[in-house]
């Protein structure tokens, strides 16, 4: 009978997370190690496998993944177990190099100016003098206005100096007075004279 008052409650345990499942698989296949005997403990490898799998409900795999999931098996086993695995034992990646960083590093003069500049300073001395003088100007006034923005005061002729120490060849720079404050002058006739409100008839 349909909502009868008699009949049982349907109660869904709590799911366990993965980690209490996977500290559970750690204990019982440490104390399988210490209990069963060495020639059992492939064959036992091969049930809990097949199990694994029957819990995940996983019917058909492909070579590739059943290879996957058996070496995903091989390193959640402890070290006592790795050697009676049953299946070829999966090979150890080697350690991924450490980056290599071409810049900035810490033995690069003046780093602070960046990558690009490097560049175009190292671009510089392969370029005739007078375009080395228009560019190159353009480039110091570039890093000058950078720097300051900033908030990393510098001088034009220091910013020539390190500029012309990062070229493999001699630059030819002509300081512009960037670091010079403008002093602007008001003329005579550009003042305009004040003439007093008149009203109008």
């Amino acid at each position: 009978m349909r909502n009868s008052e008699f009949s049982p409650k349907l109660r869904i345990p709590p799911a366990r997370s993965k980690s209490e499942v996977g500290v559970w698989l750690q204990d019982f296949l440490r104390s399988a190690a210490q209990n069963l005997p060495e020639s059992h403990l492939p064959t036992f490898l091969r049930a809990v496998f097949r199990w694994l799998l029957q819990i995940e409900g996983v019917e058909r795999l492909s070579e590739e993944e059943l290879r996957l999931r058996k070496e995903r098996f091989y390193f959640l086993l402890p070290e006592e177990l790795r050697t009676y695995f049953p299946w070829e034992a999966p090979s150890l990646l080697p350690d991924p190099p450490p980056p290599h960083l071409t810049y900035p590093q810490e033995r690069t003069p003046f780093r602070q100016y960046g990558l690009l500049a490097r560049r175009w300073i190292e671009a510089l001395g392969s370029l005739p003098k007078e375009e080395q003088n228009v560019l190159g100007n353009r480039l110091v006034r570039h890093l000058y206005h950078q720097l300051r923005h900033q908030g990393l005061p510098i001088e034009e002729s220091t910013l020539i100096e390190n500029i012309a120490s990062l070229s493999p060849t001699p630059l030819h720079l002509t300081p512009q007075g960037l670091s010079e404050r403008p002093i602007v002058e008001f003329s005579e006739r550009s003042r305009k004279k004040h003439r007093p409100f008149r009203h109008r008839r």
